[in-house]
């Protein structure tokens, strides 16, 4: 079997999480997205996940869709065939990776702490779709904005913030 890289964006922040995978078959697939995107929802410490919907391609390495679904209680979507733009910041990504993995290159001679070092690159660039912040900032700030609120709303609840009459 062929080694692959699998992509996955977060379409508000543009987070990027890249996976080698030794083989293209749904069940690596499903075991390593899972693996990855449980890790983002665990950022989020209140009942509204961080990733809420999932757009993925037709490829029949998505064929455990819903065992994803379940796991991680987001919505999985799907794009056409042959209709790219329909995951736009999915291909923009693939694009800004072939920069440094060239097409047809084999990804089996990449090691996981170079393909994490691509990773950490393509988040940490600034965006002008983000208003000039990178990936890494935006996540920051999604993943504290709940936490925040919570945070707030429990302080309020056991009387620590003084209230003024």
């Amino acid at each position: 079997e062929k080694t692959v890289l699998s992509v996955e964006v977060e379409r508000k922040t543009r987070y990027v999480k890249l996976t080698k995978l030794q083989n293209k078959k749904a069940k690596s697939k499903s075991k390593a997205l899972q693996k990855r995107l449980k890790m983002i929802q665990s950022l989020s410490k209140v009942q509204r996940p961080l990733v809420r919907t999932i757009t993925s391609d037709n490829g029949s390495e998505n064929a455990l869709h819903k065992e994803i679904e379940l796991n991680l209680n987001a919505k999985m979507y799907f794009a056409h065939a042959y209709h790219s733009w329909e995951k736009g910041s999915v291909e923009n990504v693939i694009k800004r990776i072939r920069r440094y993995i060239p097409k047809g290159e084999k990804i089996s001679k990449y090691t996981k702490q170079q393909i994490q070092w691509l990773e950490n690159k393509i988040n940490s660039t600034p965006m002008k779709c983000l208003g000039y912040y990178t990936p890494i900032e935006m996540m920051d700030k999604e993943a504290n904005k709940y936490k925040f609120r919570e945070y707030q709303k429990n302080l309020f609840i056991s009387g620590a913030f003084p209230v003024r009459m």
